[in-house]
């Protein structure tokens, strides 16, 4: 099995429980959470790949986990019963984002309705105010998100999309160089196993042949 090109062991740790930085003055020291562009210039990684990974082992998550447990570390407050409130809520605000998007694509429908041509009737216009405030709502509801999912460096949408596509494509060929393998497991075991026959009827027949 071909080495990992990059000790993805150390570099998650940097990310998800980030890097102890010493005051050189001051002697104090404070933690600091690096982003996928600072792992990349340190580790001489493509960003892509850095994105990919933190992705697929869920690395924001991690972190924002690590964070919670490190800021209530010294309270005598039941570390587990905290994590499961801090859960219920994030999951009640993940919620309320979602129903607001969905208002606001209610919202928009006819509008886009309108620029592709269908004939929609009785509809106001919409001033520059009306789309600045969609745009700052859609903008918040995005930002809160990436907060509450503990990711402080969010990728743009269409990054995080061309990402899901990646990783797709990238499971569907190591599904098929597996099954390959497993194929070639299987043609070889089939060979051994014919060996091993043949073998077998030559020692018998050496056997028989020494009996006489």
């Amino acid at each position: 099995m071909p080495r990992e090109l990059y000790d993805w062991l150390i570099i998650s740790k940097e990310y998800i429980q980030g890097i102890e930085i010493k005051d050189a003055v001051t002697g104090q020291k404070t933690l600091r959470f690096p982003t996928h562009e600072e792992i990349c210039q340190k580790y001489g990684c493509a960003l892509m790949t850095v994105r990919l990974k933190s992705q697929s082992d869920k690395w924001y998550i991690q972190r924002a986990q690590f964070k919670r447990k490190l800021k209530i570390k010294t309270s005598e407050v039941n570390l587990d019963d905290l994590i499961g409130e801090g859960t219920k809520f994030d999951s009640f605000h993940l919620s309320a984002l979602e129903k607001i998007q969905k208002l606001v694509d209610s919202y928009l429908e006819p509008y886009m309705l309108s620029l592709d041509g269908a004939p929609i009737e009785d509809i106001k216009p919409l001033s520059i105010r009306d789309l600045k405030d969609i745009t700052s709502i859609i903008k918040d509801s995005h930002t809160i998100v990436h907060s509450i999912l503990g990711d402080s460096n969010p990728a743009s949408l269409l990054d995080e999309i061309q990402n899901e596509v990646a990783q797709g494509r990238k499971n569907k060929e190591i599904s098929k160089t597996r099954l390959k393998e497993l194929a070639k497991q299987l043609n070889d075991a089939e060979k051994l196993r014919e060996e091993l026959e043949l073998r077998k009827k030559e020692l018998q027949k050496q056997l028989e042949e020494n009996k006489e």
